[in-house]
């Protein structure tokens, strides 16, 4: 699935300013980098959304893109736009039709003119030059003719005319667009992670283009992103995990599948996207472990309750080979139509359950992995092995989870604080 939204991704900027730039620059980050598909794209939305930007304002060339341009294009993404920023961007999409109603009628227009010469050609040819007598025949080849020429120029005329009709309705959208724009300034404000990740692959591009020799400069020194808010996790408890966990009904057609999805998410912590890549040789039913590969195709180990083998063990047993194709592979988690489940897949059935378990709307896979290391960390495992079971490079992405437990705080400001 990602594969497909990578090639899409390709397909929309070859018509915008910077398009061989951004694709040989993505192509060095799946080729030597070694990144993800997932981290591909989401680079490439990235750049897609600064390309339409820098087409708005008429910048079709990399060595053109100032600090100014990237911090103009952080305060779009902030929602400090401004009535000019609208009008540039209405303009560029009248710019963009019209340039297509061009091309179409200079094709149109040019079978126009075709058709006319070779209706002249062929009535100097039966005349021979004019100097033979006009003949009854004659007048019906000239007919002919004409008749061709005629059908030319009413069918340019229609086109040109639809053409003409698109490119009105364009212009309305537009300027419907700029009216609805009065008062609305700042109505498509990004978060701070946005803002900053946005940045970095505009910097990322900047720093490739000077290592190809392409610009002098790539402005890290005075790029800047805003300095985010340390959020802290949503975690529910282990009541309402475990309510979760129960939602599945023995009735519904893929039980089996769905509640080993759930038990192996809330008993590693690992990511949807990592689920979907697991295959069956990555388990270890006797034992009691997974491997599977994290971010920078980086694999670690982790270990697997009871209870989840139990649940994949019946789902191998009792759904799995019902599913599966020939084409299906090894991989674990299978579709209804015996294809490979992907993350998004995963993502709506988690919601699905929680919908169903009359959890909060905002429950996703990524909040069974924040509960999966706090209630680790809550029974009193360490936490260097929860950063090893979660794959976080640094450890201080893991010591979040150490503000949340607030049992754990009350326990230890009550055994360390000198006054009681």
């Amino acid at each position: 699935m990602a594969s497909v939204q990578v090639h899409n991704l390709h397909s929309k900027l070859s018509s915008l300013p910077m398009a061989d730039i951004t694709r040989q620059f993505l192509n060095y980050l799946t080729v030597e980098a070694g990144l993800s598909e997932n981290t591909i794209l989401a680079y490439g939305r990235d750049l897609l959304s600064f390309a339409k930007f820098c087409q708005s304002h008429r910048i079709n060339s990399l060595p053109q893109v100032q600090p100014e341009v990237i911090y103009r294009y952080l305060q779009f993404m902030a929602g400090k736009r401004t009535i000019a920023d609208t009008i540039n961007e209405a303009i560029a999409a009248v710019e963009s039709v019209g340039q297509r109603i061009l091309k179409v009628s200079t094709a149109v227009f040019g079978r126009f003119l075709k058709a006319t010469r070779m209706a002249l050609v062929r009535v100097w040819t039966r005349y021979g030059g004019g100097e033979q007598p006009c003949q009854r025949e004659d007048d019906a080849e000239i007919n002919r003719a004409m008749g061709a020429v005629k059908g030319t120029s009413r069918r340019f005329l229609d086109v040109s005319m639809a053409a003409l009709a698109r490119f009105l309705q364009a212009t309305r959208a537009v300027l419907s667009r700029v009216w609805r724009a009065r008062g609305k300034i700042g109505d498509r404000s990004k978060s701070e992670a946005s803002i900053n990740r946005a940045l970095v692959a505009v910097k990322m591009l900047l720093r490739y283009a000077k290592m190809e020799g392409l610009v002098e400069d790539d402005f890290s020194s005075v790029l800047e992103g805003a300095k985010p808010w340390q959020k802290l996790p949503m975690i529910y408890s282990q009541q309402d995990v475990i309510k979760l966990l129960k939602a599945p009904c023995p009735a519904d057609r893929f039980y089996h599948r769905d509640k080993a999805i759930l038990e192996l998410l809330y008993a590693t912590g690992v990511r949807a996207s990592e689920l979907a890549g697991l295959k069956i040789s990555d388990l270890n039913v006797k034992i009691g472990y997974l491997r599977c590969l994290g971010k920078g195709n980086r694999e670690r180990v982790i270990p697997v309750g009871k209870a989840a083998i139990a649940a994949t063990v019946e789902y191998l047993h009792e759904l799995r080979p019902r599913l599966a194709k020939e084409f299906s592979g090894d991989f674990l988690l299978l579709s209804r139509t015996g294809r490979p489940m992907g993350r998004i897949e995963i993502w709506r059935l988690v919601k699905k359950y929680a919908l169903r378990a009359g959890m909060p709307a905002n429950l996703s896979v990524h909040t069974l992995r924040h509960c999966f290391a706090s209630h680790l960390l809550a029974g009193g495992a360490d936490l260097r092995s929860v950063q090893e079971m979660l794959g976080h490079v640094d450890i201080v992405t893991t010591q979040i989870y150490t503000h949340v437990d607030q049992q754990r705080l009350r326990k230890i400001h009550k055994q360390f604080h000198p006054r009681p």
